[in-house]
């Protein structure tokens, strides 16, 4: 008698981290199809003038407390760096050294303002815009009267915004919402960096594995004794279970045609949930003319222009620069930039900092463009206002007609937007199916959402709301 088939849609790491577990086991075939012409998804490590660099994901996001990503890593030799974010310096919008100056002051009146938000998260009793709660935070806590100058404030305060907001979640305070916009879970530890590149992690989940390369998915068909999966090259692939991994945005824009179409829970939530977007743009320099610190942050008039930059000489003793984009920023600079003009930009950014030691142009300049990404459309998820974790996040864990799983870091309700997200997100649909198989339709595993989250993001959960998309769950399987 064969083993079942898992058909898995996507070689990113939440499809690869489910065929891992899914072959290790014997008791399955697995067929992952992937439509780019690598493996990796969002991480992709590629090198420039012979140095590695990370177009997608950078970081393991806290290295103790079980973290999969940082354990492969060690168990696998690979080397990784601390990341310290208090090594830093910030520049005005003129070139002149704030970091001592201004900049304590900065950070505690921000630290301020924030842990209003955190109490306005307990206090009101309807969701609303971040920047809603920033903003009336500012108001009662009078950000801008130490400054005596509104305009002054003002650029300080989007600096920060940007710096621990916008970059972090990849969307503006005004689309996150004031509930669930820091509701995520997180690993204690540093974080760490990759000297050799992230590959190198979807690199070794994919040994082994039956990988077909270029085969974008059209369609997917299912019912309860099973599913067909298309490709846009018209080969079909039958199925006893299929896992689609690929992004939220590939979701979001119907490039997969479902029949019959997703459950109306699922659909919702995937059309409320909300792709962000983080670019980058590394420039590789024959010298290095820039301090020595882990970050340079630059306090522009201009919200958003590129306000963050990752010293990759510190950290890797790479002669370069990465340059982070984020938010609506970012989408608006995927436009209205060329490459030369982005390149040429960001170095009159430098020279304000840094003057003539900035030469004319970069040995080598790469440009991320995550929004105009097919395969992608977008960086990672985020919660935008009207989200309700329990309930959406269980509307994208359901096991759908016992034989269609959703995958990816969209889906995980403790980890989204992180690679180890998207890792366990794939053991979650690899369980499902494996103990499922006595049975023959996949067993949905509980609905995990608040672990090391803020007291006022846990006050809003109830253990109802947790048993009843459980039950909401069980049902549709014996439906």
């Amino acid at each position: 008698m064969s083993n079942p088939t898992v058909v898995i849609v996507g070689a990113g790491a939440s499809g690869l981290s489910a065929a891992r577990s899914l072959q290790d086991s014997g008791l399955v075939d697995v067929i992952i199809l992937e439509a780019r012409n690598r493996i990796g998804g969002r991480i992709n490590t590629v090198t420039s003038s012979g140095y590695n660099v990370d177009r997608g994901a950078s970081w393991i996001h806290g290295h103790g407390g079980g973290n999969p990503i940082y354990t492969i890593a060690t168990d696998n030799d690979i080397a990784l760096v601390d990341c310290n974010y208090s090594d830093t310096v910030l520049y005005d919008f003129d070139g002149t050294d704030i970091t001592y100056t201004r900049l304590p002051d900065i950070e505690s009146e921000f630290s301020e303002v924030m842990d209003y938000v955190a109490t306005l998260q307990d206090d009101t009793n309807r969701d609303q815009p971040l920047s809603n709660g920033i903003t009336e935070g500012v108001a009662d806590l009078g950000w801008n009267t130490w400054l005596r100058d509104p305009d002054v404030g003002t650029r300080y305060l989007n600096f920060k915004c940007q710096d621990e907001i916008v970059h972090e979640y990849a969307a503006d305070t005004s689309a996150l919402s004031l509930w669930w916009f820091d509701s995520q879970g997180e690993f204690p530890g540093s974080d760490k960096l990759f000297p050799g590149g992230y590959s190198q992690i979807p690199n070794i989940l994919a040994e082994g594995l039956d990988i077909r390369l270029s085969s974008p998915v059209a369609s997917i068909s299912y019912d309860p004794t099973g599913a067909t999966v298309t490709t846009t090259g018209g080969t079909s692939f039958s199925a006893d279970y299929v896992v689609v991994s690929v992004p939220l945005g590939v979701l979001k824009a119907g490039d997969i045609a479902f029949t019959p179409p997703l459950p109306e829970p699922t659909a919702s939530a995937v059309g409320l949930m909300e792709m962000g977007l983080l670019d980058k743009y590394v420039l590789i320099f024959q010298t290095v003319f820039w301090d020595d610190v882990t970050f340079i942050n630059f306090a522009s008039n201009t919200n958003g222009y590129w306000p963050q930059i990752l010293n990759l000489d510190k950290a890797f003793g790479t002669p370069g620069l990465m340059v982070f984009a984020a938010g609506s920023f970012a989408q608006d600079a995927s436009t209205a930039y060329s490459d030369a003009q982005a390149e040429a930009a960001i170095l009159a950014e430098l020279r304000i900092m840094y003057g003539n030691a900035v030469p004319t142009s970069a040995t080598s300049f790469v440009r991320t463009d995550w929004s105009h990404d097919e395969y992608a459309w977008g960086s990672y998820s985020f919660q935008p206002v009207g989200f309700e974790p329990l309930k959406d996040y269980g509307a994208l864990q359901d096991v759908i007609s016992g034989r269609l799983l959703l995958a990816g870091e969209h889906t995980d309700c403790l980890n989204p937007a992180t690679v180890h997200g998207a890792y366990e997100s794939g053991q979650r649909v690899a369980d499902a199916i494996l103990q499922g198989l006595a049975v023959g339709a996949a067993v949905p595993q509980p609905v995990v959402c608040m672990s090391d989250v803020s007291t006022s993001a846990s006050a809003r959960l109830s253990l109802f709301a947790v048993v009843s998309i459980l039950f909401t769950s069980l049902a549709q399987i014996n439906s």
